[in-house]
């Protein structure tokens, strides 16, 4: 909250850096403005820094903007352009229509002021094509800074948040695996090791298994045809 009197020796300090005077009807609807946006201290330091840079005496809205941009906001001449690549990177493709953009869709990326600014541009027809692409920047930047102007809660909204790749874990020492194998066997004790197949014993593989398999099919076969035995035992042989 600022009173009249501190308010009045910042606006003078603005008047008469630009050689301009302003009457008293001005000067109350400044105040009423920015009556409740600002301190005396932040008006004092922002007026101070501001006179010497300005050419003619500040509408309201490029005073806001002046103040916002003093508390470190995004100059609006910047956040337009950016509002301005924000939407063209809004638009939804597909192989068989190519790039196609949506007022709900570019308001919900980008911020009611971008889906506004979108329309007055042309909207999709315009941002399909490359065509007088210099008019239609020009045409969403000035509606971009009108939207802005008049509703600032309805500016470009924060971008998404980028997910970069975790980095991988590094691999462990020799003797950092060691602890770990350790502490393995101290949770679950030591697991006996299977037994080695000894000489003479058969170790069960598919290949072996698959062996087995046919000659039990062979052995079925021949107690269904008993007087064929000799070709079937010479065939058992062979497998």
């Amino acid at each position: 909250m600022i009173d009249a009197e501190t308010f009045a020796a910042g606006l003078t300090r603005i008047s008469l850096a630009v050689r301009q005077s302003i009457d008293a009807a001005t000067f109350a609807v400044y105040h009423e403005a920015l009556e409740r946006e600002t301190n005396p201290a932040e008006w004092e330091a922002f007026t101070l820094g501001l006179a010497p840079r300005l050419q003619w005496f500040p509408k309201l809205a490029e005073l806001l903007d002046a103040l916002r941009e003093f508390r470190g906001a995004t100059p609006l001449e910047a956040e337009a352009v950016e509002a301005y690549e924000r939407v063209l990177q809004a638009g939804a493709y597909t192989a068989e229509g190519g790039t196609s953009w949506t007022f709900r869709g570019v308001r919900e990326t980008c911020g009611p002021a971008a889906a506004e600014a979108f329309l007055e541009a042309g909207g999709n027809g315009a941002f399909a094509n490359t065509f007088r692409e210099s008019d239609r920047r020009e045409r969403f930047v000035a509606a971009y800074f009108q939207a802005a102007r008049e509703e600032p809660e309805a500016r470009l909204l924060p971008a998404a948040p980028t997910h970069e790749a975790l980095p991988a874990a590094p691999l462990p020492t020799e003797a950092e695996a060691v602890r770990i194998v350790d502490r393995i066997r101290e949770i679950v004790g030591e697991q006996p090791a299977r037994p080695k197949p000894k000489d003479g014993i058969v170790v069960a593989t598919d290949e072996r298994m698959a062996q087995l398999q046919r000659q039990a099919a062979l052995l079925r076969e021949m107690d269904e045809t008993l007087g064929a035995g000799e070709p079937l035992a010479e065939e058992i042989k062979a497998g």
